[in-house]
């Protein structure tokens, strides 16, 4: 006990010890670099096609005819809802038709979305800069965000988290199965000439038994599942390692990473962009050129976590 040295641990050294190594373990900015171009991949796929076309139409016919144009694109999650609007958005060319960034528009609806919250949402989209919404301003802000949108030209508008529809809070009268927000929807529809677009979970119940006059006005529908063991599960990793030019994925071609990336995903579009951003990261940071089965044994494991049940199918 007498020959203990007190001096042999510090807690001010040992912290600063800990911060290094934490700050060792961070991706390199190269790394990020590599790995934000990869996330930024899109390959269109059969359904995502089948997605942007129904948006394409939409977009078209928006504000030309007096017959509301709407379409209701339903899926699990993680399957590229959100991706069809971000990518329709990103790649619609200028016109003289709208203002630049504003011919297309996403908002979100909240879990129990009251008609406040929605307009919000609507201002906050075409930035107009007071978004406040109240229930004694309500009608005065929704006037003002309907011209705001017609100002800009606005002719379709994404709505994510459509299924929050059917938890609206409140309705008008109790005699009819309409609520304030699906109404204003339809009010937005029919004042401003506007599409729309309504993303929704795959268990969202049918709109006809939640909202009629939205669902007569909200006609197309489309769908996008998880990716099944085949060939097309092959052919997007194909084309994806393809589009890949930041850093080589050759690995994705093979039909033994592709049976274990599907093992890993389950198809599912948001975990296998989850998992190959992170085998990217490790790969480049480690200044690997390509990435190996080994890149995506640890990134399976870091994505996961260690209180994962499910086995790494890369280890093996």
């Amino acid at each position: 006990m007498d020959d203990f040295d007190f001096g042999d641990f510090d807690p001010v050294e040992a912290e600063e010890r800990t911060t290094r190594s934490r700050q060792l373990q961070q991706y390199c900015a190269g790394a990020l670099q590599i790995a934000a171009a990869v996330e930024r991949v899109f390959v269109l796929f059969p359904q995502f096609g089948a997605c942007l076309a129904a948006c394409d139409r939409a977009f078209q016919l928006s504000r030309t005819l007096n017959t509301p144009q709407g379409i209701l694109i339903k899926g699990e999650p993680g399957s590229g809802k959100t991706t069809v609007a971000k990518y329709f958005i990103r790649s619609l060319p200028q016109s003289d038709l709208f203002d630049h960034g504003f011919g297309a528009l996403l908002i979100r609806l909240r879990t129990a979305p009251t008609t406040a919250q929605a307009v919000g949402a609507m201002l906050r989209a075409v930035k107009y800069p007071f978004t406040s919404v109240k229930r004694t301003n309500v009608h005065t802000m929704r006037d003002i965000a309907f011209e705001s949108i017609q100002h800009h030209g606005t002719r379709i508008i994404f709505i994510d988290q459509a299924h929050s529809l059917s938890y609206q809070a409140g309705q008008k009268r109790k005699d009819v199965n309409e609520t304030t927000v699906s109404d204003l929807l339809v009010e937005l529809m029919d004042q401003t000439g506007v599409s729309l677009c309504l993303l929704a979970d795959a268990n969202f119940t049918r709109l006809e038994d939640v909202a009629p006059a939205l669902a007569s006005r909200v006609t197309v529908r489309e769908a996008l599942s998880e990716f099944r063991n085949d060939e097309y599960w092959a052919g997007f990793l194909c084309a994806f390692a393809r589009q890949a030019k930041a850093i080589a994925l050759d690995c994705l071609t093979l039909p033994d990473i592709q049976q274990r990336t599907y093992t890993a995903t389950m198809g599912n579009r948001r975990r296998f962009r989850r998992l190959i951003v992170e085998a990217v990261l490790i790969a480049s940071d480690g200044g690997a050129a390509a990435v190996a089965k080994e890149h995506l044994a640890r990134a399976f494991a870091l994505v996961t976590g260690t209180a994962s049940e499910a086995p790494n199918p890369y280890v093996a």
